[in-house]
């Protein structure tokens, strides 16, 4: 398997989950459209990548090619929401624990 294989393999229950928890497409998430309701999710994606140890160049190419500033940016974005946010942070942990997130 490929770096990159197994990259995409490590990523895909966080898409999934995220596609889920906001109601966008993986194309969509994926994909280059700033509309809110896409960019939000794609930065709580690029957050959960970097924490999960990913390169801030290799997060960025797989978000759709966006330049490791833009994805240290974002990062910082979410985190700072996530701050002032409960109910974002309650999406941020059902996606990071999946199955294994407490009950609300």
């Amino acid at each position: 398997m490929t770096t990159i294989d197994a990259l995409t393999e490590q990523a895909q229950p966080y898409i999934q989950r995220i596609c889920q928890e906001f109601g966008v497409t993986r194309d969509a998430l994926l994909g280059d459209s700033r509309c809110a309701a896409v960019s939000g999710p794609r930065k709580m994606l690029m957050a959960i990548l970097r924490s999960k140890g990913w390169q801030l160049n290799k997060i960025g190419n797989y978000v759709g090619n966006r330049h490791p500033t833009t994805v240290v940016y974002a990062i910082k974005d979410v985190q700072a929401r996530m701050d002032n946010n409960q109910a974002l942070q309650d999406s941020y942990n059902r996606v990071t624990l999946g199955n294994n997130a407490p009950d609300e």
